[in-house]
């Protein structure tokens, strides 16, 4: 089993930087109480406030699609926010592929490096 790793880079819009950190609170406790296999979740934001970056790590692509099912309805509110942007890397299966192309999202499968952070 290898992990799926998505960077999502969201634009604030303006006048919106409020509701985008209330639905991301949400969205952020969705995953922590209902997504074991959701391995990293982290949001950072730069400083003047007008984008966030969330880096994200999956178990498997089932873990990432059981986070789009249990996220779904929060991130179509979060996106009339923000603009959204994102990539995903890693093995990911023909239905999390098909999940990406509806958002645009590149897929990009691993071709060399160090990971000293998975074991194996």
């Amino acid at each position: 089993m290898e992990t799926i790793q998505v960077n999502a880079r969201l634009r604030i819009k303006s006048g919106q930087r409020q509701a985008f950190e209330d639905l991301a609170r949400q969205i952020i406790q969705a995953v922590r109480e209902r997504e074991p296999e959701t391995l990293q979740y982290l949001w950072y934001m730069n400083e003047n406030g007008s984008e966030c970056i969330v880096r994200e790590i999956y178990a498997s692509s089932e873990a990432a699609l059981a986070h789009v099912r249990n996220t779904g309805d929060l991130v179509s509110r979060l996106v009339e926010t923000a603009e959204l942007e994102l990539v995903l890397f890693g093995p990911a299966s023909k239905e999390l592929r098909e999940v990406a192309a509806r958002f645009n999202a590149p897929v990009y499968d691993a071709f060399d490096g160090v990971d000293r952070l998975t074991p194996g």
